[in-house]
Formats: structure tokens, sequence, C-alpha cells
């Protein structure tokens, strides 16, 4: 029989993601508040459960670059 193997996706809240952005990149210039701005304005796909976003951290460097290059386009 064939072992499949499923990714669970790694759900971070946008303070951990941004954390794993900053880990990923301490010498980003991109602060915690402009992070959350661009997820609430669902640049970054996120799912609300109750009053929190989670954030397939994954997602986010790809999300990131869309929105940069959309934005550039403007």
């Amino acid at each position: 029989m064939e072992k499949t193997t499923t990714l669970i996706p790694r759900m971070r809240t946008i303070r951990e993601a941004y954390g794993w952005l900053k880990n990923q990149d301490p010498e980003t210039c991109l602060s915690y508040n402009a992070f959350r701005k661009i997820v609430l304005k669902g640049n970054i796909p996120a799912l609300k459960v109750g009053n929190r976003y989670l954030l397939n951290v994954d997602a986010i460097l790809p999300a990131l670059q869309k929105a940069l290059y959309c934005a550039r386009d403007k």
C-alpha cells in the first residue's frame, strides 16, 4: 500500500506570523502594524476564527510578493 503524505497548513495568528517573518528576514522594514493592515485588507489570505485571524505561514511570502507587484503596477 502506498503511503500518502498530507501537508497540514502551518496556521499562525497575525502576531505569530509576523514573528515568523521577522525570523526569516530580521532586517525587514515592514512593521507589525503595516503587516497587520495588509492582512486586514485581504492582501494576505487569512481565516477569521472568532476574533482572530489565522494565516498559513507558507502563503505569506508569495502573497507579499504579489501585493508588491500589484502596488508597483498602479
